[in-house]
């Protein structure tokens, strides 16, 4: 019995390796944890909990967009306000010239573009049907 279940695990063992960028996020925590600093902005178009691997993979603190009702100690405690950000807000910081991730999911990607224009860079990172975009890089000043 035992060796008649190597086949199926094995075949469990490779779908799952297949199909686990759907379900995570670590491709896309991992190129947060090269290039983004812990002072940059990281901001999630979603609820938390489709999120949950991104806390996992990364200390990175994240900011959320707009959904506090969903989270349930937001709603019965009040706790975590002040992890989320409205959509007005994200673009405003988005147009500052910081530093600024967004994760959202790749059909919202024309969303974003219609409020962001050309300051949406192509995507840097893919995690199933979620995307990592970043701030474009504005040349620093010389000194004078």
């Amino acid at each position: 019995i035992a060796v008649g279940m190597l086949g199926p695990l094995l075949a469990a063992m490779v779908g799952l390796q297949v199909f686990a960028p759907l379900f995570g996020l670590k491709a896309i925590a991992a190129r947060l944890e090269r290039e983004a600093s812990r002072d940059a902005l990281i901001i999630y178009d979603g609820p938390s909990h489709p999120a949950s691997s991104l806390r996992f993979y990364s200390d990175l603190p994240v900011r959320w967009l707009e959904r506090s009702e969903t989270e349930f100690a937001v709603r019965s405690r009040g706790v975590g306000r002040d992890r989320f950000l409205t959509e007005s807000e994200a673009v405003a910081r988005w147009r500052t010239g910081e530093p600024v991730w967004l994760i959202t999911e790749e059909s919202r990607l024309s969303l974003w573009r219609a409020r962001l224009g050309d300051d949406l860079t192509p995507i840097v990172a893919r995690s199933g049907t979620r995307v990592l975009v970043r701030t474009t890089q504005k040349p620093e000043e010389p000194e004078k």
